[in-house]
């Protein structure tokens, strides 16, 4: 209805400017613009805000649900805990922000004696993270990195919700420069679209961030060419990007998509439902 109410003449400029002062706002998780780049995207910011999460308040604004699952989560524990079944012993959480995930996770999964979780993000993410680690007594299992060069021999490789922000570099070329390729990836809350890809804009509520959405196949079919073959496959129902003013270009739902390193294979052991034991 609002694609259609758009087109009549006068209504998209006076919509425009409203959505304009409230996207310079407080509308958390809004979407604006479809950009060629993040650099296009950066320019069309408002300066009401800063940049990217690279700042104290970025930094701590996930302090209300600290520890929380959200619906998106469910499906990467299913397979993280088998990967644990099948000798999984470190997790590199790629733009893992304080380590949410580690702390909400732990709630519903064993992590067996020498897990090890490491945790990539920005420098003031990686300072608060690594502090509040040491405070919760957790900082032998759950450590903090800047640099995605520490996911080179882990075993487990997870970005939820963080590939979009990437600027720069990519899943694929990240893989391609390692030795030692972890044998499963999951790419979790991601933007995936069917048709051409692009950058947009996103108030984040301390911030504005320029943001991708891949195209779905291509995404794919580059992880696979690293040797990858894709595994599983489910939707974020509960993640959308959506772009009032251009809304023939929205994503209605999120991507998780499971891959394992083809020379590692297994033999459908890990799709397998674990054995339980009735209590």
């Amino acid at each position: 209805m609002l694609e259609r109410m758009l087109k009549v003449p006068g209504v998209r400029q006076l919509y425009a400017r409203r959505f304009e002062r409230a996207f310079a706002g407080n509308w958390v998780g809004a979407f604006r613009g479809v950009y060629r780049g993040f650099d296009e995207a950066r320019k069309a910011a408002p300066t009401t805000k800063p940049l990217g999460y690279d700042h104290a308040a970025a930094a701590s604004m996930y302090e209300d649900r600290f520890d929380t699952v959200q619906p998106a989560d469910y499906p990467v524990m299913l397979w993280l805990d088998r990967a644990l079944r099948a000798g999984a012993r470190s997790v590199f959480d790629w733009g893992g922000h304080v380590g949410l995930l580690y702390y909400g996770y732990r709630k519903y999964l064993a992590y067996p004696p020498g897990f090890r979780w490491t945790v990539q993000d920005v420098p003031r993410v990686v300072s608060l993270g690594a502090e509040l680690s040491h405070k919760n007594g957790v900082q032998e299992s759950l450590r903090f990195v800047d640099s995605v060069d520490a996911a080179d021999g882990c075993d487990f490789l997870l970005a939820s919700g963080s590939l979009q922000y990437l600027e720069g570099t990519t899943l694929w070329s990240e893989l391609s420069r390692m030795s030692q390729k972890p044998r499963w990836v999951v790419a979790n809350k991601l933007p995936l679209a069917d048709g051409p890809g692009f950058c947009t804009l996103q108030n984040i509520g301390t911030a504005f961030c320029p943001y991708r959405v891949f195209n779905r196949q291509d995404f794919i079919a580059e992880v696979e060419g690293q040797g990858y073959r894709l595994l599983d496959n489910w939707f974020n129902a509960d993640c959308a990007c959506e772009l009032p003013l251009n809304p023939e270009r929205n994503v209605k739902w999120y991507s998780g998509l499971l891959f394992e390193r083809q020379d590692l294979a297994s033999d459908g052991s890990l799709s397998r439902p674990p054995s339980v034991e009735l209590r």
